[in-house]
């Protein structure tokens, strides 16, 4: 048993059955998401929405999550893991309703994203600490591995079900069908053992671990906040625009999930046999060439190709920096401290990021915006090559 001393905070054996919950939990919210998500900068799109206005939903969900770690942070130090991963799921509700009524109610565009950043905030920390606790030292590559598994062969259908869904009966349905989906995602944390956080978190801890912990990995974090902006927003409008149709956005979406699920196993496996940094600057130097080469492709079977091969590289790419991020959570002396430092520097970056990227929508042609947006992204995608730089951590006497 590895045992944090410090702050009593503590590892445990791996329990097959609580990451065996965890991983259903996150399937199922996965599947629901998965419905819709994909969709949602084409959702905001086809209200008429221009760019920057949608890059600017997700910057307002960045303000709202720093905002909100600072406010409930408190409340936070009370909580356990496993309450707040049940808390998010409401949240999560609440933002997909909000965002099914933005066509009626204007003002719901400046309330779902605080619905989102909670559901984020209660999530991403509840989860990464509870499964960072199941995990076991050394062995974090596999369950990541198998975590990703897990997601993508659940995940994989649902965006070509939703393209399906929202081209016969509209986006509103599509909402509300997720939202079923996502009551039941609470039954596995039954399963769940409940563990609380660290009582001494504050802001001048955050603070102190931003500036003074992890700085090369803090680098790649940074390269990870900016690039996803662009492959979960941009991308997707970029195919729509390209093929116009969300049957075969949610197809290619689909297919490229499926070829993802086969790396992911792959790439743990050889995480925990050491090859952390050929497998990171291998990985990270193949999607960044693969975001290069999206600056040039046109029509629709190109950028089918294009999908499949990316996401494959880009699932590989993330189980092995991921599976460096438990490990460096584990070597840490605070790893509550250490997952939401990773939380709130992705908001942060996104805050100085996302005006950047609104900015040039606003002065450039869309023919040239989104090429000069994916030079960005393979740019920023070289950040995760830092990741594989080791730096002293602070250990428990």
């Amino acid at each position: 048993m590895v045992i944090e001393k410090s702050h009593h905070f503590h590892f445990r054996l791996f329990d097959t059955r609580e990451l065996g919950a965890l991983s259903l939990m996150l399937a199922i919210v996965y599947f629901g998401e998965g419905l819709v998500s994909i969709f949602i900068p084409v959702y905001f799109w086809n209200l008429g929405f221009p760019i920057w206005k949608i890059l600017g939903f997700y910057f307002l969900n960045a303000i709202y999550f720093i905002l909100f770690t600072i406010v409930l942070l408190p409340l936070m130090k009370r909580m356990s893991d496993k309450m707040m991963i049940a808390i998010s799921v409401p949240f999560l509700i609440g933002y997909f309703l909000f965002l099914n009524g933005i066509e009626q109610f204007s003002s719901f565009f400046w309330i779902a994203p605080i619905f989102l950043a909670i559901h984020m905030l209660f999530l991403n920390v509840g989860y990464n600490l509870d499964f960072s606790c199941a995990t076991q030292k050394g062995r974090e590559g596999h369950d990541v591995g198998i975590r990703y598994l897990t997601g993508s062969l659940s995940q994989f259908l649902s965006p070509l079900f939703g393209g399906v869904l929202i081209a016969s009966f509209g986006f509103h349905t599509s909402f509300i069908v997720a939202v079923i989906i996502f009551f039941f995602s609470i039954i596995p944390l039954f399963f769940v053992q409940k563990r609380k956080i660290a009582n001494h978190l504050s802001i001048l801890e955050l603070v102190r671990s931003l500036s003074s912990d992890n700085k090369n990995f803090n680098i790649s974090s940074i390269g990870y906040a900016s690039e996803i902006m662009i492959g979960r927003v941009l991308w997707p409008i970029f195919i729509f625009l390209m093929v116009q149709s969300t049957e075969e956005l949610g197809g290619m979406v689909s297919i490229g999930l499926l070829f993802g699920a086969l790396v992911t196993y792959l790439s743990g496996f050889f995480f925990d046999k050491g090859k952390v940094k050929l497998l990171l600057i291998g990985s990270a130097g193949l999607y960044s060439i693969m975001w290069f080469v999206r600056m040039f492709i046109r029509g629709a079977g190109a950028i089918f190709g294009s999908h499949i091969v990316g996401n494959a590289i880009n699932s590989g790419l993330m189980v092995t920096w991921v599976s460096e991020y438990y490990a460096r959570a584990h070597a840490s002396e605070n790893p509550s401290m250490f997952i939401l430092s990773r939380e709130i520097l992705y908001q942060i970056t996104r805050v100085f990021f996302l005006p950047l990227l609104m900015a040039l929508s606003l002065f450039i042609p869309l023919e040239f915006f989104f090429p000069i947006c994916f030079a960005i992204a393979g740019l920023f995608t070289t950040f995760f090559a830092f990741a594989t730089k080791k730096e002293s951590l602070r250990t428990s006497n």
